[in-house]
């Protein structure tokens, strides 16, 4: 495992980080991995995509786990609630790339930033996408391979690419 900015990483009773992690836990708000919550195995959870701009954060709520071989971009910031699984090759990005200026490349035009949360009691399948400023109401499963954006209510299933809802619960 390796952890960059050790100080900012906050980790409460029965927490874990598993093998073969890396976690870049400079930001303003820091990495907090709350009670009994987990990240699985050869995970990475950076929070600054450049050293000019220092990422929001993250936090896992009691009792949620993250499986193994994730990527979390926490740059907006990513906030997952309680009791929230989640399988194996999740992948988060709080944050995109502008391209609407045709005369600039796209990599000049500058990112946007912003928070991806995860209210308590979700099921997120294998190999789901959350983009930038997704919100998952509580309660809300998402099946495997979806790539979800925008906000959810909550006591649904979602699916599909992009993902939309199937039914409530």
């Amino acid at each position: 495992m390796k952890i960059k900015s050790k100080r900012s990483l906050r980790m409460h009773e029965f927490s874990v980080i598993d093998d073969d992690c890396y976690i870049d836990a400079r930001s303003t708000k820091g990495v907090h991995l709350m009670e009994a919550s987990r990240l699985g195995k050869r995970g990475i959870l950076t929070t600054t995509s450049k050293l000019s701009l220092v990422g929001v954060g993250f936090r896992l709520g009691a009792r949620s786990g993250v499986g193994d071989y994730f990527h979390i971009g926490c740059s907006g910031g990513v906030d997952i609630g309680s009791d929230v699984i989640i399988g194996p090759y999740l992948t988060i990005h709080s944050q995109e790339h502008l391209y609407a200026d045709r005369d600039i490349p796209i990599r000049q035009q500058g990112t946007r930033q912003q928070e991806v949360t995860i209210a308590n009691d979700c099921w997120l399948g294998a190999r789901v996408t959350l983009l930038a400023g997704t919100s998952l109401g509580p309660r809300t499963i998402v099946a495997a391979g979806a790539v979800v954006s925008g906000t959810h209510a909550g006591n649904e299933i979602l699916g599909g690419i992009p993902a939309k809802k199937i039914r409530s619960i």
